[in-house]
Parts: C-alpha cells; sequence; structure tokens
C-alpha cells in the first residue's frame, strides 16, 4: 500500500504539466527530515549541521534544491515507500516517479524505465564504519587481522553492501530486512556489528532506539559504485524532469553545496580520512 505521507506544492510553471511528481520517502526518516529542518524552507539551507543531519536526510534536501535550481516548479508528493528495493521496483512500474534518496548503478543499470541522474556520491566516495554497540567495549578495540572472526548482520537486498560484507571473509554474516532491526541484533549479541555511514558527533556515534553505536577505531569499508536519483519515465514529464534534475545537481556540484552537505553531515568524514579500508 503507498501512503500519501505529505505535500509540497511549487508554484506551477507552463513548462510542466499539472500531473505530481511522486517522490518515495521513508516514512521514518521522515520525522527525522521535518526535525532537521525545523520550519526552515528546505530550498534556502544552507547549514547541513545538526543533529538530525544523517546522510539520507541532506540528500533529500539536496534533491528538492536541485528540482529546483533546474526549473522545475510543479506540485510534488511525498509517498510512504519504506524499502530501496521496492522503491526502485515502483518508480520502474511507474507508480512512484523519484526516490528521495539515490539508489546504486549496479541496481539500476538494467532498467528500462528509468532516467538516470549524474551521480552523488561517484565512484569510490562511499566508505562506511563498522558499527557496534557501545557497551561491547571488546570489539571497539578490534583490528583488521580479527575482523574477519566477527559476524555482521546486514539486508541481503542492500546488494552493494552485502557483496562487500561476503568478500570480507567474516566468521558469519546475517540476514534482517530493517535497520532498526540490525541494530537490536547488535545490542542482543547476535551479530558484531553492522555497516553504517560516518556521523557528524564528535565520537562519530548514532542513537537507535535509545541505544549508541560506535564504529570500530581505524577500520574502513569501501563501498564500489556511485549513487544516483532515477526518474521513472512513466512521468508525463519524465524527460523535462531529468532535465531539470540534471542542470540543477550540475550547479550544486559547481557551486561546492553537494560536498559541503556531505562534509557536515559527517559522511564526508575528515576524522576517518586516514583510517585503512580493509577491502581494498
Amino acid at each position: 500500500m503507498i501512503l500519501i505521507a505529505s505535500l509540497i506544492v511549487f508554484i506551477p510553471n507552463k513548462a510542466f504539466s499539472s500531473s505530481p511528481l511522486l517522490i518515495g520517502i521513508h516514512h521514518g526518516g521522515q520525522k527525522s527530515f521535518d526535525i532537521f529542518v525545523n520550519g526552515r524552507d528546505p530550498l534556502t539551507i544552507t547549514d547541513f549541521t545538526g543533529k538530525y543531519a544523517y546522510r539520507d536526510i541532506v540528500e533529500q534536501v539536496l534533491l528538492l534544491q536541485a528540482l529546483h535550481r533546474g526549473g522545475y516548479n510543479a506540485p510534488i508528493q511525498l509517498v510512504s515507500v519504506d524499502f530501496y528495493q521496492r522503491r526502485i521496483k515502483l518508480i520502474n512500474q511507474g507508480k512512484v516517479h523519484l526516490s528521495a534518496t539515490p539508489s546504486w548503478y549496479a541496481d539500476i543499470k538494467n532498467k528500462e524505465n528509468l532516467f538516470i541522474s549524474p551521480p552523488l556520491t561517484q565512484e569510490g566516495e562511499f566508505t562506511a564504519g563498522l558499527y557496534v554497540y557501545e557497551k561491547n567495549e571488546h570489539l571497539l578495540k578490534s583490528s583488521p587481522p580479527n575482523i574477519q572472526s566477527l559476524f555482521a548482520v546486514s539486508n541481503r537486498n542492500w546488494k552493494t553492501d552485502w557483496a562487500a560484507l561476503c568478500d570480507m571473509n567474516l566468521a558469519g554474516l546475517i540476514h534482517v530486512g530493517q535497520f532498526p532491526l540490525m541494530t537490536k541484533m547488535l545490542v542482543k549479541g547476535r551479530a558484531d556489528f553492522m555497516l553504517a555511514p560516518f556521523y557528524n558527533t564528535p565520537d562519530l556515534s548514532f542513537t537507535q532506539d535509545g541505544f549508541t553505536f560506535k564504529p570500530i577505531p581505524n577500520v574502513r569499508v569501501k563501498l564500489p559504485g556511485s549513487r544516483h536519483f532515477v526518474i521513472s519515465k512513466q512521468h508525463p514529464d519524465a524527460k523535462n524532469i531529468y532535465l531539470a534534475l540534471t542542470k540543477g545537481l550540475t550547479i550544486l556540484r559547481a557551486e561546492g553545496i553537494i560536498k559541503k552537505a556531505y562534509i557536515q553531515s559527517g559522511f564526508f568524514n575528515k576524522a576517518v580520512e586516514n583510517w585503512p579500508i580493509i577491502n581494498e
């Protein structure tokens, strides 16, 4: 079931029809988005710092800004579609037209009904930490030689993450469908770590359901591939939306806004730039 979560309406532009652009969002993540925005106009945000400046939250802001800067000023509806692969499927079918966060190129390259935007993250830019439950202090003392003795939890539908973990020859890899359930596995001791992007907190930690998770120091994993927004060709203005988004992303990258957003959110994090990448 697809639920309309909220509505943003821009001033109509004669270049576009009145057909709304349906953007798929994660329903729970939208609450964090609303807290991050805190009454500000998403189109004018230039400060990407703050407690809820998660990578996926700033990417949704970048998407809205890119559409606007590219000249798209027609109606937008935000639609709750919680699962990554389901969102891609619905976009390919034309039931949703765009995702609020980018998709891995490997997951979309063979889809015939999609326009693919320029990359948000380019090849080699995406690195992740090995996050553990903070009370498992022995795990925080792990070093690259003994990482292979650990158990990881991930979602097999996150193909890039799953493949990277499989290549690490770990003691075990457990499939769990949702991020909050993964953190519960860590708290209960049923898995040792999960991959997660770095955060802008002083100790790089994040909190989920009242529990805090920290990355194993001096260890990073590189996730190969680039990440892109995709537009369903089923929307009557699909080509013009694609052109507007491409233009807007080009402007944001040239102005350094994309890099700034990723740095301020902690995703591009100076604190870890010298940490070894263990899967190269």
